[in-house]
């Protein structure tokens, strides 16, 4: 195994049908936040210089958390969230490229809102993922405070999807991708999406049900193409309570085999509580396999440890069943990569 090496990109990259590598992450300059894309020709090891894809002249803009799609019905796009947390306004966009990722314009706004009542609790958008479908539709899944919030289950969050009307032009109505039964706390998200045939498969972060909710890792699964999901089930739990797994994120090998890369803090003599910020987390990165199209998943093994600081894994497949793993370090605060 190729040792960790510093990368420019986080969670989202994708590998392209011309075999480049494309990612992206945030920075934040004195005029203003910009999400950065960069390409690879050489499996990571080296990267172009970045590419624009959308500026925000305000600083604290939350700006990014986005993944790439590229298909030919589609092209190439991008998606993230840009909220503005002190207007408490919230907004799922997506950016299209057509010269190969040169240049970026807007291509529509998924979902957008404002709350305008005072205090409350958070009723973002987030951590937005693109998949086109088996029957070729354009489906975009992120997390959603607000609707639980507007339906009367203050505090939750549940993995939303929405699809493009190519005949409208805009994004159809939501649909539940995945929340919790009954009035159980949910806090469901960070989806990400594979297919099995015509079987959409979405792994996501999740919550126990029992106190002090720790994260765990769940899939659910539609045969429908995306218009409604089975019941959640449990992918990943750390065995010893209440440690946790989070931030998870799904692929297909060209074999076939599923692959989900998520931290978990289950080596630590001590589990962080729920709700701690992502940089004082205690994480490593584990890979979890399916051979059976996400019904049964390998003991996880470790990929990374270093620091035990680590958050927002992400992977890529790559030809002849490799994967190009990357994570954001903060003990090194750096992101980094490595070829599996």
């Amino acid at each position: 195994m190729i040792p960790p090496t510093k990368i420019p990109v986080t969670r989202g990259a994708i590998r392209r049908p011309s075999g480049a590598l494309l990612g992206a992450r945030t920075e934040h300059e004195k005029d203003g936040a910009v999400v950065l894309a960069a390409q690879s020709q050489d499996m990571g090891k080296t990267w172009s210089a970045p590419v624009a894809i959308v500026r925000d002249p305000d600083r604290t803009t939350d700006l990014g958390d986005g993944a790439f799609l590229e298909s030919r019905r589609h092209g190439l796009l991008y998606v993230c969230r840009h909220n503005h947390h002190a207007a408490r306004s919230y907004a799922i966009e997506v950016y299209q490229s057509t010269d190969s990722g040169k240049s970026w314009k807007a291509h529509s706004s998924v979902t957008a809102h404002t709350v305008t009542e005072p205090g409350g609790p958070s009723r973002g958008l987030w951590a937005p993922f693109l998949f086109e479908t088996p029957g070729g539709r354009l489906l975009c899944i992120y997390d959603d405070e607000n609707t639980p919030f507007l339906r009367g289950f203050v505090g939750h969050q549940w993995l939303m999807g929405r699809f493009w009307d190519t005949k409208t032009k805009a994004w159809g109505e939501p649909v539940v991708v995945c929340r919790a039964e009954g009035r159980e706390l949910s806090r469901d998200g960070m989806g990400t999406l594979v297919s099995v045939g015509k079987r959409l498969v979405c792994a996501l972060e999740s919550v126990a049900t029992e106190l002090p909710h720790p994260g765990v890792i769940r899939v659910v699964t539609s045969d429908d193409d995306g218009q409604t999901w089975q019941p959640r089930r449990l992918l990943f739990q750390a065995p010893q309570r209440p440690h946790m797994a989070l931030s998870p994120f799904l692929v297909k090998r060209t074999d076939g085999t599923l692959a989900c890369i998520f931290g978990t803090d289950e080596a630590q003599e001590k589990p962080d509580k729920p709700g701690t910020p992502a940089p004082k987390l205690h994480l490593d990165i584990k890979l979890s396999l399916s051979h059976d199209g996400g019904a049964t998943w390998s003991t996880p093994e470790t990929l990374f440890s270093g620091g035990h600081r680590n958050y927002l894994p992400g992977l890529i497949a790559l030809p002849k069943n490799k994967l190009f793993a990357h994570w954001l370090n903060f003990a090194e605060d750096a992101l980094q990569g490595q070829l599996l």
